[in-house]
């Protein structure tokens, strides 16, 4: 049986159900947003991250050519270096050569003067001066390679990593940058996880609050529509009583004229109907009536259901109403 009092408690857990939920889907609403945002925070973050990293490498790539560069100058200066010292040392051999070769002709000239043949002497004499002069030549070339040895110009050795330093130390920072906001989007995304976790639960919640309201709601449409069915039935009854009523009395003229009086009389009752007869003069038809009342018994006249019709004095139907608790229902004229 419908009760209000039940049904409104239904509702009032669904509509309490619907406010939840939608603090809910706000809440996930929210965080949707804040990912979204955060995403593209993330997104942006990182390509920084590449953008530091592209001119970090850029740096490093300056460097190695600047590196290469320089080892081909290095190696071009010792290559140099190398064939002066090549050349100075077969200019001191050629040197200590001739030392040498000197010093013996002046021994060879010195002991021919003293003990040998003397007209010798000379001859060795000048040889050892043309081989001092020669020493002498290989001596000054000695000096003269050195001298452009030293003269070579020493490839510059220093090469900046200042920018590539810089580019590095820039990368880094972007990179934490980038991990303290991936730190932060986690969290958001964890966030609305569980929103949309509460979301789904009371989304749940509502519909099971709402599926409670409509059940009963149908339970009740059902049981009105049964209700109005035995309403209808009893009212076709009830009717039907009354008109057999109406007949008995017009069949017998002294109930006739018996009934006419303002006061209800009871006819006769039903297994579960009384019916009661009265006589009244009718200002809107102008005309004596005699009235009919089929009462269900399970209620009075006020809360109940019943028939109440009124006739001339030759059966002929005036007006009818049927009344149950919903209200009153004409039914004839």
């Amino acid at each position: 049986m419908f009760e209000k009092s039940v049904f409104s408690n239904l509702r009032k857990v669904r509509d309490d159900a619907r406010r939840v939920m939608n603090l809910a889907f706000n809440d996930k609403g929210r965080s949707v947003d804040k990912l979204h945002d955060k995403l593209e925070e993330l997104n942006h973050a990182w390509s920084q991250v590449e953008s530091a990293r592209s001119k970090m490498d850029s740096e490093w790539d300056i460097i190695q050519r600047l590196k290469n560069s320089s080892d081909t100058v290095w190696r071009e200066y010792r290559k140099q270096q190398e064939n002066y010292s090549r050349e100075i040392d077969y200019a001191k051999s050629q040197q200590e050569y001739y030392h040498q070769e000197s010093q013996r002709l002046f021994q060879r000239s010195r002991d021919a003067y003293n003990f040998g043949d003397k007209s010798r002497a000379p001859y060795y004499s000048q040889q050892a001066k043309v081989a001092r002069s020669k020493r002498d030549d290989w001596a000054n070339e000695v000096g003269r390679l050195i001298s452009n040895s030293k003269s070579l110009p020493k490839p510059n050795n220093s090469i900046s990593y200042s920018s590539h330093d810089s580019a590095r130390q820039d990368y880094l920072y972007r990179k934490g940058q980038h991990a303290k906001i991936k730190s932060e989007y986690d969290a958001i995304k964890s966030e609305h996880a569980e929103n949309l976790r509460r979301f789904n639960q009371y989304r749940e919640e509502f519909f099971k609050a709402k599926k409670a309201v409509d059940d009963y709601r149908e339970k009740a449409k059902k049981e009105s529509e049964n209700r109005r069915k035995e309403d209808s039935r009893q009212r076709d009854r009830m009717i039907e009583i009354g008109r057999e009523a109406i007949r008995l009395v017009i069949a017998k003229p002294d109930l006739l004229w018996k009934y006419y009086t303002s006061d209800w009389e009871e006819q006769h009752i039903d297994s579960d109907c009384k019916v009661m007869v009265r006589s009244s003069y009718s200002k809107k038809f102008n005309k004596r009536t005699i009235e009919i009342m089929v009462i269900d018994k399970t209620g009075g006249v006020r809360d109940g259901r019943h028939w109440h019709s009124g006739y001339d004095e030759y059966g002929n139907e005036i007006f009818g109403h049927w009344k149950n608790k919903t209200g009153v229902e004409n039914v004839r004229r």
